[in-house]
């Protein structure tokens, strides 16, 4: 089924008018802002919300621009922060055809137990906010640890729901002997001072806003609130709002996870208290001052479009002055009318109907005559054909300890979707209770500021009661919000960081000393990658000494070698400084409504964990006890092999345990080889290398060997691309080897690239400079279990990721797309989560629970 979404300019009859005068100023922005200053927005479906160290993170990241998949940027970069906001990893990888990017980020053993944040996005989203990259929080456990009782509570005075096992609202901790401490926000978010001040750190804070952004005396506001503890979970809040001789003006009470809204008629020379009951006790919070004179918007979502009305008091200077209210989607102007209102006529309403638009937030703004903000808010409008229908079916069922599983998604439309799976076992690994999803990443959190309490409620159902309380979230949180003086006198964003065309690199050149500037020139650049790249390449060289190499594919880290076209000048003469990756700290708001969950709340997935991580370490423990009795103390010299294990070799790829091969002092003849196997094969006992170059294959004692490259685990397939002459190192295990996963019943082959002074390519004259290419995308390892296979069957299995599928389609010839996969030894029901996109701009988010009740 197509859908043709249509940015369509309305005029609506009756009061509202188009005017050409306006029409001019809103037209000439809205053709500069989605042409200069496009959003891209970024999700990223995990494998899994939850991790012990040493475990890894898999992802698939999928981009968007404008409602349809896609964007503009050829690489994303991704961080994994701790609980104190340090980095501790960055990786850039690239996008596959402009719309999708796969990654993965290794835990490793030595982090601590607690609460990391992984956060992904494009070099174009630089430009802006970094509140709208992509975030995600979630909990990582050590090994064999149990997990510390949580900084929440699940006590009755807590009325909000923890978030997936994250604990409940806590709004009574650190509250002081003598009660709690209420913090307020008032008018556009800017805090209010509560009159308990006792507490410096406040157990609740609530935040009034006003439809609209500002109250205005004289007229019907409609005023939102939130409460919240101080983690960001939800607080049940309940009160009124009096005058300054304690008459009643409104009374509220909270409607949804700790949101509601109140209205009030605010009257000149009045000041307005709110009276809020607190799980805590009672608080008196000043309401923000209203604006004497203004223009009030007020709206209401429907399924058929948004309607909206406008406010004014009978002596406002804003009447029988012509007004417009403009509506933009994804920087789109969408809807433009203009009225009038008039000591007769204060209140005017109108109609927007979405039936035709992409789904999203939409924002209306309200001008003045002479182009004034008046007022601003945020809609969120949704087709009901936002999802994409698939279904998922049981072709083979198997809940036996490693037994082989066929699964089928079945699509009904035709347009082409880019899919991920993950099949995790259902009882280890148990999501966060309507946590983000596709829908809610790319359609809502990255419009919002800040974290959104269990954002997928608001896609459970199209209902209209469900379309209110996504409602409070939009006048609760903050929004892209233009600074519109600043546009209409050209004032716009300054954009610093263009996206890279691939990889680039940006430098500065200079004399050896590196006090004085190399200019008005031209590098001569050879680059050599670890990956087998080469490339010869001239970069000009302007008045500053600045240089630009763009538009380069390679993976790991490259050797350029370079010298400086001059005359008098060699190459020894010029130094090249690269101007580094720009660093965002991380917003302080991210982990707001996330706490670690409770002592006992993950128990099964801890469990299990330390079950796998028990089960390595006495595989460690046996390899090395292994090693430790064939050691011979000879009071010798290391050998050029064992200096070279030391050097490339770590973990469990370390030591002498296996047939090793060192092609960098040894074996020159090696590299006359098309490609390792065929130099491998007859050289191991019991290894075969069967078929003809180039599609070799390996057998050890019955079975497929793991491969290595670098210690990353990959396809055999792979080992065709690396050339003979860029491997240093090869090692061949005997099985099993405990450093696969799955314990390696077959064995393993460990190839080691070149690095360092061990490249045999060196340029004599010239200087050279490493550069980092793109994160090498590692293949995901699930075992295969065969029937007959009993040595594989015998090995114990307590992955809690029984597989990972990020590179699936789906099209008008493919409408059903296979998952297979194997259980793991203790696994009893699965958990299969299906996201994706389609060429029209539709999400799919499919998860499915199946297999026996506990």
């Amino acid at each position: 089924m197509n859908r043709a979404y249509l940015f369509v300019l309305l005029t609506l009859a009756g009061a509202f008018k188009v005017s050409a005068q306006q029409q001019l100023s809103v037209d000439s922005l809205f053709r500069i802002l989605p042409d200069s200053f496009p959003a891209e927005r970024l999700y990223l479906h995990l494998d899994k919300d939850r991790y012990m160290t040493g475990d890894t993170v898999w992802f698939k990241a999928y981009f968007s621009s404008g409602g349809f998949p896609g964007g503009f940027s050829t690489g994303v970069h991704v961080e994994l922060f701790n609980e104190a906001g340090v980095r501790v990893t960055h990786k850039y990888y690239p996008v596959l055809g402009g719309k999708v990017s796969l990654g993965d980020m290794e835990l490793a053993d030595t982090l601590g137990q607690g609460l990391y944040t992984l956060r992904a996005y494009s070099d174009w989203m630089s430009n802006f906010d970094p509140a709208f990259f992509y975030h995600h929080t979630f909990p990582v456990y050590a090994s064999t640890v149990t997990p510390p009782k949580g900084r929440g509570t699940k006590g009755k005075d807590a009325t909000a729901r923890p978030q997936g096992g994250r604990a409940a609202a806590d709004p009574g901790r650190n509250a002081g002997a003598g009660g709690a401490a209420v913090a307020a926000s008032t008018g556009a978010g800017q805090p209010a001072t509560a009159q308990d001040e006792r507490v410096t750190a406040p157990a609740v804070d609530i935040q009034f806003l006003p439809e609209g952004g500002d109250e205005v005396q004289g007229v019907l506001n409609t005023i939102a609130f939130r409460a919240t503890d101080r983690h960001g979970l939800p607080v049940d809040v309940s009160g009124k709002v009096v005058d300054d001789v304690d008459s009643t003006y409104a009374i509220f009470s909270a409607m949804h996870d700790g949101m509601g809204i109140l209205e009030l008629i605010p009257e000149k020379g009045k000041h307005y208290t709110a009276v809020v009951q607190t799980p805590l006790g009672e608080k008196r919070i000043a309401l923000p001052e209203p604006r004497p004179d203004g223009v009030v918007l007020n709206t209401r979502t429907t399924s058929r479009g948004v309607g909206f009305v406008l406010r004014a008091d009978s002596a406002s200077r804003y009447l029988d002055r012509p007004l417009q209210v403009v509506a933009s989607l994804y920087g789109q102007l969408c809807f433009r009318a203009k009225t009038t209102l008039s000591a007769s006529n204060t209140e005017i309403s109108g109609f927007i109907p979405t039936d035709k638009f992409v789904p999203g937030i939409m924002t209306l703004t309200l001008f003045a005559d002479n182009g004034e903000p008046l007022a601003e808010r945020v809609v969120f409008i949704r087709p009901t054909d936002v999802r994409i229908q698939a279904t998922l079916h049981a072709d083979t069922l198997s809940m036996d300890p490693k037994g082989y599983n066929a699964w089928t998604l079945q699509f009904t439309d035709t347009a082409r979707c880019y899919l991920s799976v993950s099949v995790t076992d259902a009882d280890a690994v148990t999501p966060a209770e309507n946590g983000p999803n596709i829908l809610t990443g790319l359609l809502l959190s990255g419009d919002l500021k800040g974290n959104i309490y269990q954002p997928a409620f608001y896609f459970r159902d199209d209902a209209d009661s469900t379309q209110a309380m996504l409602d409070l979230v939009m006048r609760t949180h903050g929004w892209r919000r233009y600074d519109w003086g600043a546009l209409e006198t050209r004032r716009f964003p300054q954009i610093q960081y263009q996206d890279r065309n691939y990889l680039s690199f940006q430098g500065q050149a200079l004399t050896e000393s590196g006090r004085k500037v190399v200019s008005n020139t031209l590098l001569t650049i050879f680059l050599r990658g670890s990956d087998s790249t080469k490339r010869l390449m001239l970069a000009p060289v302007d008045s500053a000494g600045q240089f630009t190499l763009d538009g380069l594919v390679f993976f790991d880290t490259a050797q350029a070698y370079y010298q400086v076209n001059k005359k008098g000048w060699r190459g020894t003469d010029v130094q090249l400084r690269l101007r580094p990756d720009p660093f965002f700290p991380l917003g302080p708001d991210v982990r707001k409504g996330i706490v670690f969950p409770e002592s006992g709340e993950d128990t099964a997935f801890v469990g299990q964990g330390n079950r796998e991580a028990d089960l390595v370490a006495g595989l460690r423990r046996l390899q090395k006890a292994k090693e430790l009795q064939e050691i011979v103390i000879h009071g010798r010299k290391k050998t050029p092999l064992e200096e070279l294990d030391e050097r490339y070799a770590s973990g469990l790829f370390s030591g002498g345990e296996g047939h090793n091969f060192d092609l960098v002092n040894d074996n020159n003849m090696a590299q006359s080889y098309f490609d390792i196997l065929s130099f491998l094969q007859g050289r191991v006992a019991g290894l075969q290398i069967s078929g003809a170059y180039p599609n070799l294959s390996a057998h050890y004692r019955g079975g497929t060997p793991a491969f290595f490259v670098d210690e990353m685990n990959t396809d055999e397939n792979m080992l065709e691309s690396i050339p003979v002459a860029d491997i240093a190192y090869v090692k061949v295990f005997e099985p099993p080897f405990v450093g696969a996963t799955g314990g390696g019943p077959y064995g393993a082959i460990a190839i080691y690239t070149r690095r360092g002074g061990d490249q045999t390519y060196n340029v004599p004259g010239l200087k050279r400079l490493t550069l980092a290419g793109y994160a090498p995308i590692r293949t995901f390892y699930a075992p295969v279990y065969d029937a007959a296979d009993t040595a594989a069957r015998a090995f114990p299995d307590y992955r809690t990721t029984l597989d990972w599928a990020p590179y699936l389609f789906s099209s008008a010839r493919n409408l059903q797309v296979p998952v297979r996969f194997y259980n793991n030894d203790a696994c009893t029901r699965f958990r299969i989560i299906a996201e994706g996109m389609d060429e029209e701009g539709r999400l799919l988010h499919l998860e499915q629970v199946v297999g026996k009740k506990q």
